[in-house]
């Protein structure tokens, strides 16, 4: 009974997801944001120099271009070899443009810990909305 019970609750999460998801396969789909999203942070908090405001604000706007077409065209974001580079760069440049930005508004030594305390609670609040 009780191993019914928590196979129910395991299985529960899954219900959404395809056959392939629950089989392990499907963590791609997930890895390879959460990299690019990870990557981006690490850049622009090791140092200031990676992140220049005027240069990653203009291939954003290029990017946003470029990922509004690929929605508006469906023949583009249906063609796998081009939408998943293509949004792939879109997050990259998106999250350097906004991991640069916190970066850059850094408060002092002072204040740093409750900065840094207020980036993981917006996470922890951002990771439990959704579901």
């Amino acid at each position: 009974m009780a191993v019914a019970g928590r196979r129910r609750i395991h299985d529960a999460g899954f219900h959404h997801q395809p056959a392939d998801a629950k089989r392990g396969r499907g963590a791609v789909s997930v890895d390879l944001p959460l990299a690019v999203y990870l990557l981006s942070f690490i850049i622009c908090f090791e140092s200031p120099r990676w992140y220049k405001r005027g240069l990653f604000l203009r291939l954003l706007a290029i990017a946003l271009a470029s990922l509004a077409y690929a929605l508006y065209d469906i023949q583009v974001s249906e063609a796998i070899p081009v939408a998943i580079p293509l949004f792939t760069i879109g997050l990259f440049l998106t999250c350097m443009f906004c991991h640069g930005e916190l970066s850059r508004l850094k408060p002092g030594a002072a204040q740093l810990t409750s900065f840094y305390l207020m980036i993981a609670l917006g996470g922890a609040l951002g990771a439990i909305s959704p579901g």
